[in-house]
């Protein structure tokens, strides 16, 4: 799925296609709100959730990997393994 495809989709959908086929990447709070990034397929999504009801706010997908910068400490490389050429 293209990330156009995916941003026509009901949210419900969306978070579906997300917790089911999504990696989740890690967790954030941003300006009050607790924030979970997921990459799926070739693109990222962030979901932004209400403080005081823990339900969505808002759904933000991106192609840009600096998405990942609030997230680098909770990246971890270790146990990822090279390949040989």
């Amino acid at each position: 799925m293209r990330l156009p495809d995916f941003f026509t989709l009901p949210q419900r959908i969306q978070l579906d296609q997300l917790y089911k086929h999504g990696v989740y990447v890690g967790k954030r709070k941003r300006n009050g709100q607790s924030v979970l990034l997921f990459q799926y397929q070739s693109f990222y999504a962030e979901i932004f959730y209400t403080t005081y009801r823990k339900e969505i706010d808002r759904i933000v997908v991106t192609d840009h990997i600096t998405v990942l910068d609030p997230y680098l400490d909770q990246i971890h490389i270790k146990f990822l393994n090279k390949k040989s050429c």
